[in-house]
């Protein structure tokens, strides 16, 4: 049995099953009712076989979490060429968007309307460019670039700073949300830096008190 990192619930894998447990039968149906339109609509997300009680039991979903994805790269761009792991993150970032994409079509997204919400990193599963995501508790109203600021802001991991591969994917996934989702780049910023802001909450971490710095370029705050 592999157990699955998650704050709220016991997620396990038995072969090619996932075993979610909820804290209710009525939290269990609420994720389960998702799971099937969105999987109807043709979303990349795992197939739900059943719901046992309080318990989900779905597909297996193979690859990489952003978190586990991107640490690997870190190894890798010690070792290997860069020109390849460059070439990974570019197809990443464009699968990662594409899936958004996909999610914006399938829910017929407008300005106020349902968004992904749960943007947590460890919700996207990446394999070899393609993307699926899981974990999906509740809808989520709200706007396109909050979904993209917040994920940028996740793709930092808690640390509140990052590496290299980190500021390269993040700058990535900017670029690539501005063509293929023709998102607004200040909307962007402003919900990457609201979510930076909630993090240093979060973790007690004030921020620094110095005066605000001059305007700088739309991507500056990508590699800071």
């Amino acid at each position: 049995m592999e157990l699955f990192v998650s704050k709220r619930h016991r997620v396990y894998r038995e072969g090619d099953r996932v075993i979610k447990c909820h804290a209710s039968v009525q939290a269990a149906a609420a994720e389960a009712s998702l799971l099937r339109t969105y999987h109807r609509a043709g979303l990349r997300v795992p197939e739900l076989l059943f719901q046992r009680g309080s318990e989900l039991v779905m597909e297996y979903i193979p690859g990489e979490t952003i978190p586990d994805f991107l640490a690997h790269r870190e190894t890798e761009s010690g070792s290997c060429d860069a020109s390849l792991v460059e070439a990974t993150l570019v197809e990443a970032a464009r699968g990662l968007c594409s899936w958004f994409a996909d999610f914006y079509q399938a829910v017929g997204y407008m300005p106020g309307g349902e968004i992904r919400g749960d943007v947590n990193g460890r919700n996207f599963i990446i394999e070899n460019g393609r993307v699926s995501s899981v974990d999906f508790e509740e809808r989520a109203f709200g706007r396109a670039e909050e979904d993209i600021g917040r994920l940028i802001a996740f793709i930092y991991t808690y640390t509140l700073s990052g590496t290299r591969v980190k500021r390269r994917f993040a700058k990535l996934v900017y670029q690539e949300a501005l063509e293929i989702l023709s998102l607004s780049a200040l909307g962007i910023i402003a919900g990457h830096r609201a979510e930076r802001a909630a993090m240093r909450k979060r973790r007690r971490s004030p921020a620094p008190a110095s005066p605000a710095p001059p305007p700088l370029p739309a991507w500056h705050f990508l590699i800071q």
